[in-house]
């Protein structure tokens, strides 16, 4: 819901409006650029919105697919504010974008907000610039991948390049302008100049490799360092490293055009886990850890005591709250009911009859939904299919399509599950199914970054075809089950 002032909601129901749109970008060195498509300037809150060329209502795309689901802002000149050397330094990565209309007639009406994002990585190409919203590690093709051996050989690369360009600018008396200097075979962001500034040595290590939880029930090895992994954000106080034990309910809900959705997980997690593109991705952890490495339990004893209090019940738990969390953030008619509020805060959670039904559920679906990998696959049929002569297929194509209808999903050119109950497509998390997202994972595609394209363009699905038929039956498991839990809360509801 867009909130405007009465006199804008006049002058819309007026029918013909004087609109413009404007651009507020706010850098994470706090710099403030105002521009608009408007013929002349105009200043609203006391910013200058440059009225430049490139720059319309249709540069601003949203894309939601299976492979895409991002913020893009696009322009074909550059306006004389945005200089090519702070683009190239990464100075505009991980600004903060605000779209708005005002009627440029009587801009005392103020604004209606459009859209509110942050950028992530700012590509160069010819006289076009694009920003692109992003994930954990801004440097996903480096520094994630399937492959533990591949992805060393990745960050070696990575390390050894950017050892070279240190010395090559010390030797070079340090210009001042890192940005135009430095080769970019290899994704540089501000932290990285700010580690090449102060002499920072990068080499691979193995301690910092982590089975992380990429996607939705979707493992990778991921390079967990503090210099590499561009703004780790709070995530060290869940895992200070790779080793941490815990256990934390992800979720996105604030600004996410998707109804909630939240996960489980006890392992290291990227931050566009439950939305590929512009990130989001929230958590509570059950611990917490401190700089000291020491850990406390992250439920609060006030928190405790009011819920020991209204359900007069000595014996619950922190970890019984912790679950109960869980049942709620999963039960239908909460997710109804607070939908506009979910949208725009941090869960609330109400204190439900019943606790201990609300703790069992959040239980069960906490321990599907972290183990699933040693959950009991679903018992699905395994077609082998032939080529027109009858004949085995060699070296099958892959494919990974789902037919809902039909319940089965084509593997590749020569192999094909069926037998998958309507029931599991119903398990959403976001836009898709759990299954779909497994799908779209371990789909053959090139790697964005040029540099690993170049290099490491290695991934084929034949290598991982019994591991995802696998994971695809566990996860089937994991869908009916979740279902099933789901459609108990909906019964004791509507009772």
């Amino acid at each position: 819901m867009r909130v405007i002032s009465p006199q804008m909601e006049v002058h819309f129901a007026g029918g013909v409006t004087t609109l413009a749109t404007c651009w507020k970008i706010t850098r994470e060195d706090t710099v403030e650029l105002g521009f608009t498509d408007h013929d002349t300037d105009l200043i609203v809150g006391g910013l200058d919105y440059s009225s430049i060329a490139g720059f319309t209502p249709t540069t601003l795309e949203n894309k939601s697919n299976m492979s895409v689901d991002n913020m893009e802002v696009e322009g074909q000149t550059f306006p004389s504010k945005i200089t090519e050397a702070d683009l190239l330094a990464g100075r505009y990565d991980y600004a903060e974008v605000e779209i708005f209309l005002v009627n440029f007639e009587d801009l005392t009406q103020g604004k209606m907000i459009m859209k509110r994002g942050r950028l992530g990585e700012v590509r160069l190409n010819k006289n076009f610039f694009t920003a692109e919203i992003r994930g954990l590690t801004a440097r996903d093709s480096w520094l994630v991948d399937f492959n533990k051996s591949i992805l060393q050989d990745k960050v070696e690369l990575f390390c050894n390049i950017y050892e070279t360009e240190k010395n090559r600018w010390v030797k070079a008396g340090k210009p001042k302008d890192i940005g135009k200097f430095i080769t970019r075979s290899i994704k540089w962001t501000s932290e990285l100049e700010s580690h090449l500034k102060r002499g920072t040595s990068l080499q691979y290590d193995e301690s910092y490799v982590a089975d992380a939880l990429y996607r939705p029930f979707v493992n990778r090895a991921m390079y967990y360092s503090e210099a590499l992994t561009h703004r780790r954000y709070q995530m060290p106080t869940f895992f200070p490293n790779v080793n941490t034990e815990n256990k934390v309910i992800t979720f996105l809900s604030i600004i996410s055009s998707w109804p909630l959705s939240t996960l489980a997980t006890n392992r290291i997690f990227d931050y566009c886990l439950l939305k590929q593109g512009n990130g989001a991705t929230q958590a509570i952890g059950y611990w917490i850890y401190g700089s000291d490495g020491k850990r406390q339990e992250n439920i609060t004893n006030w928190a405790l005591d009011k819920f020991r209090k209204h359900y007069n019940n000595i014996k619950i738990t922190k970890e019984d709250i912790f679950n109960y969390v869980y049942g709620i953030l999963h039960d239908p008619l909460y997710r109804e009911k607070y939908s506009l509020n979910l949208k725009r805060e941090f869960p609330n959670i109400p204190l439900y009859k019943d606790f201990q039904k609300w703790v069992g559920w959040g239980k069960q679906l906490m321990e599907l939904h972290i183990d699933y990998a040693r959950i009991q696959p679903y018992d699905l049929q395994i077609i082998v299919l032939k080529d027109k002569k009858g004949q085995e297929i060699n070296n099958p194509e892959c494919k990974l399509k789902a037919d809902k209808n039909a319940g089965c999903i084509t593997i590749d050119s020569a192999t094909m599950l069926s037998g998958i109950p309507k029931e599991a497509w119903n398990y959403k998390l976001g836009n898709r199914s759990a299954i779909e997202w497994i799908l779209e994972q371990y789909k053959e595609s090139k790697p964005k970054d040029k540099t690993v394209r170049e290099k490491f363009n290695t991934y084929q699905f034949a290598d991982y075809k019994e591991n995802v038929i696998d994971l695809l039956m566990r996860v089937t498991r994991v869908s009916v089950e979740t279902m099933k839990i789901i459609q108990e809360m909906k019964s004791i509801n509507s009772n």
